[in-house]
């Protein structure tokens, strides 16, 4: 189910970013809490993201969390 829009996210705990919505798919790279990412849709507890640099994959949804507006809202 897509998002209306990217949400900015980010991790609040070490988490795998894997290849597809379940444990069952390959691990395709690891994030450290406080990385940034932008979500873009969801399946059950899991959030498809992005991280800064463009890698892509899927997060279990208690893994992340929205991130802080910056002052000026950014």
């Amino acid at each position: 189910m897509p998002f209306a829009v990217p949400v900015r996210l980010q991790a609040t705990a070490r988490g795998k970013v894997r290849d597809g919505p379940g444990a069952g798919y390959k691990v395709l790279f690891t994030v450290a809490p406080g990385a940034g990412l932008i979500g873009y849709s969801y399946v059950e507890q899991w959030v498809r993201v992005a991280d800064e640099s463009g890698r892509a994959g899927w997060m279990f949804l208690n893994l992340v969390g929205r991130r802080a507006t910056e002052p000026g809202g950014r």
